[in-house]
């Protein structure tokens, strides 16, 4: 057994380096650690709809006035050249403007533009100094690029201790990179003490969430016995799953934990390997951020906006999301959810869309804001219904599995959410049509809904039953 611990540290440090390279570089299309984002991170991952000539021109005015998610939205589109000449140093000035009034989301870019050196000379110093001010607006991906920072010591001094910190910030919220660190971070006893206990709890978490080398690590835990009571049975189960979605087995590990099982030993862990592969992607249909029942993470660090009765819903959807809601909510005075988001997990929107609807509260895409993915399943659970913004749609997906060429387990995620969906969309008393629609779109793509559409797939106006009940 001793003999093999210098190869399993090799294994680790290139795992990890080559890991925090990837994340470094998560502005580039090659990057690895892209697909494990637990929910869709729209700062780099595909570029902006295109607007009309009339909503360009709206939209470049609202900026000019100092509208902070104007800027951002402008930034975007001068970052991929949609609707406009693609310009890095005009995607950065306008960023710039929306950072200095404190939106995270430019902040978190500007950082990666001076990370990468886009649109800006490069300046890792100017990239943390960025990322810190997103980060400590609860951003969990400026979190992680803080943690990676402080552990390659670029633009800070080294610190193992302080990259564990924003790791675990940002793990906490369910940033899955962030959570497999943590996990090798416990490990290696890098950053904290030791604890094969604690490593192994990070990569539980993020191995329910579809992160297949989280996965593979729980399979070697359990063939070695570290944290955890040896089993090969146990080992051969990860070593599974991680395989069937899509992780290369380069060191051969699970035929090494099948030779130590029995022939019945080996057909329970078979059998074991495929319920737990169809209990993962089930959980990843219905969330995409899952994790086990009671250990889900919370956004509670993000503020929430009111203006007269209106609570804005800005940003990313994600885990902890509807608690937010609801505690505000509860607390009176609230009439409006506005929305203005690019989407992110589905099971969150659908609870959303439950609590907005089971307090008779309306909804409503301000003009300069905008609704897509996602955030137009939130938005139909308002019993009054209206959008000056944009509302865009395509088809569902889980970010992990793109590109992962692992058919049968996405189609197992795909069927369950298609029927989660339906069922939800039932509920809001919204023409399925709304959904086929979805599917014809990719999930690359986004189609914005014309005036027509949206009166077709009743996404504007008031529900039957909500007018039969409280008309005068």
């Amino acid at each position: 057994m001793e003999s093999k611990k210098p190869l399993v540290l090799s294994r680790w440090l290139a795992t990890v380096l080559l890991s925090l390279l990837a994340v470094a570089c998560s502005n580039s299309p090659s990057s690895t650690l892209v697909r494990f984002q637990p929910m869709r991170s729209d700062w780099f991952s595909s570029p902006p709809q295109q607007l009309r000539p009339v909503q360009m021109e709206e939209l470049k005015v609202a900026a000019g006035q100092g509208n902070a998610h104007a800027q951002a939205r402008l930034g975007e589109h001068y970052h991929y050249g949609e609707g406009v000449p693609q310009n890095r140093k005009e995607a950065a000035r306008w960023w710039k403007l929306a950072a200095d009034q404190g939106h995270p989301d430019a902040q978190f870019r500007l950082g990666a533009l001076f990370s990468g050196g886009s649109g800006v000379s490069q300046h890792y110093g100017k990239a943390v100094k960025w990322w810190r001010l997103a980060a400590d607006q609860g951003h969990p991906d400026a979190q992680n690029s803080l943690g990676v920072s402080y552990f390659r010591g670029k633009g800070v001094p080294q610190n193992y201790w302080e990259a564990v910190k924003w790791w675990r910030l940002a793990a906490d919220q369910g940033q899955v990179p962030a959570q497999y660190f943590l996990g090798w971070s416990y490990h290696s006893g890098i950053g904290v003490p030791r604890s094969w206990e604690e490593a192994n709890r990070w990569w539980e978490l993020a191995a329910w969430q579809g992160h297949a080398h989280s996965q593979y690590e729980l399979g070697w835990a359990y063939y070695f016995g570290r944290g955890v009571r040896q089993s090969y049975g146990e080992a051969y189960v990860w070593f599974s799953v991680a395989e069937a979605n899509g992780f290369d087995d380069v060191w051969g590990q699970r035929d090494k934990a099948r030779q130590r099982l029995s022939r019945a030993a080996l057909a329970s862990a078979q059998e074991e390997s495929k319920r737990r592969f169809n209990a993962i992607a089930e959980r990843q249909s219905t969330a995409g951020t899952a994790t086990p029942t009671g250990t889900a993470p919370s956004n509670t660090s993000r503020p929430l906006h009111e203006d007269a009765g209106t609570l804005w819903f800005t940003g990313t959807i994600g885990v902890g999301d509807v608690q937010r809601l609801e505690a505000r909510i509860r607390q009176g005075g609230i009439s409006t959810v506005a929305l203005d988001s690019t989407g992110g997990s589905l099971s969150e929107a659908m609870a959303i869309g439950r609590l907005i609807r089971t307090h008779l509260l309306q909804t409503s895409v301000p003009d300069h804001s905008k609704c897509y993915s996602a955030c137009v399943i939130a938005f139909v659970g308002g019993v009054e219904r209206t959008s000056v913004g944009p509302l865009g749609i395509h088809s569902f997906y889980s970010e992990h599995l793109i590109g992962s060429r692992n058919f049968r387990y996405a189609s197992a995620v795909y069927d369950t959410a298609s029927e989660g969906l339906e069922a939800y969309l039932r509920e809001m008393r919204i023409p399925l049509d709304l959904l086929d629609h979805m599917k014809r779109v990719s999930h690359e793509d986004m189609e914005i809904l014309t005036a027509e559409q949206r009166q077709e797939y009743f996404l504007e106006g008031i529900d039957p039953v909500y007018r039969q009940t409280h008309s005068r």
